[in-house]
């Protein structure tokens, strides 16, 4: 199940009654408690055939929820329906009250797997049994504003299913240069792809297309490919590259993070310069596996090392293949769901 950390879709909707308080729809990252729990949701609007994608999101107290639906569809149609029921070729997920914080009440339903390349539309309700009124939620955030009842005025979401292309990435990462961000990719081998897609944004959920790069299109080895970004913006900028076939089906790397323009406490290498070895300390950030990746200003690796981080701050020393020649050196610290990176010399 692709659970909307990183691999979910996250989904955060306020609704409001009669008393017309303040409601809204976010596909963005957010710090804010979905209900209880101030679990941090981020989106992933890729997934896989086998991704089963969970949605999370909250109603305003006020509305007192029971009952709440998840209206999609498969076929490219928009989603309607009214009291659970859906019309036309809309399905209905019907979803759990999960929790009931401060203010709102969370609610998680799901939609199931799809085939490659199956555009999914979803609206989201909810209402009170003893009731009448059902409350859609909508990408408006405003105060005193008349709740949307009925679908077709309703938020229409949507994501892309993944298709299972013949390409397999080796690897991605980015380096910041002197006034521009350098993104790196690379594939083991491709068939019939057509060209490669380069998104930035700020926030790790929201992307813009900046580019795209012809792709060899056949190869039984190696390709390396890179694009620059010549306006970063100061501070985190975060890529991925979407790969299309000439069918027009899509495959996606993972999501890589990059601070641009100012210094990230989160990693710090020393020392630096360095010679053969590299320590690194890492500061605030959350426990798990990571990889500790080494590469050269070209993108190739040189080093992989793998640590299990505590969560606490912790320091890890880094063999360096030797020799080295003198220059600058890129180091990442990353996992599936989080990104760091700093450069250093050796002298």
């Amino acid at each position: 199940m692709v659970k909307l950390l990183l691999s979910s879709l996250l989904v955060f909707v306020s609704f409001s009654q009669a008393d017309a308080q303040g409601y809204a729809v976010y596909h963005e990252q957010t710090t804010t408690s979905a209900g209880c729990g101030g679990t941090r949701f981020l989106s992933a609007l890729l997934p896989s055939p086998a991704d089963t994608v969970s949605i999370t999101f909250t109603a305003a107290a006020s509305l007192q929820v029971s009952q709440a639906r998840i209206y999609y569809t498969t076929d490219g149609s928009n989603p309607s329906g009214a009291m659970g029921t859906g019309t036309a070729t809309t399905q209905v997920a019907i979803c759990n009250i999960r929790c009931t914080g401060s203010g709102n009440t969370a609610i998680t339903g799901s939609i199931p797997p799809q085939q490659g390349g199956t555009p999914v539309k979803y609206i989201l309700s909810g209402w009170n049994n003893t009731g009448s009124v059902e409350v859609f939620g909508n990408s408006t955030l405003c105060g005193g504003c008349v709740p949307i009842t009925t679908s077709t005025n309703a938020t229409i979401f949507a994501y892309l299913v993944q298709g299972v292309l013949p390409i397999n990435f080796v690897n991605i990462t980015a380096v910041e240069r002197k006034s521009s961000i350098r993104v790196y990719w690379a594939s083991a081998q491709e068939s019939n792809m057509a060209y490669y897609e380069i998104y930035q944004s700020r926030n790790s959920l929201q992307f813009e297309k900046i580019g795209t790069r012809t792709a060899v299109g056949n190869s039984t080895g190696r390709t390396d490919y890179y694009f620059d970004d010549l306006a970063p913006d100061i501070g985190n900028n975060y890529y991925r590259v979407v790969a299309v076939d000439q069918q027009g089906k899509t495959a996606a790397t993972k999501i890589i993070r990059v601070l641009f323009g100012k210094n990230d406490n989160s990693l710090v290498i020393f020392p630096n310069p360095s010679a053969n070895v590299l320590n690194i300390r890492v500061a605030a950030v959350v426990k798990g596996n990571y990889a500790i990746k080494v590469f050269d200003n070209g993108g190739r690796l040189l080093a992989d090392t793998r640590v299990a981080h505590n969560g606490a701050d912790g320091v890890y020393p880094i063999n360096l293949p030797a020799p080295l020649a003198r220059g600058n050196y890129r180091l990442v610290f990353t996992n599936k769901y989080q990104f760091y990176t700093a450069s250093f010399m050796i002298r």
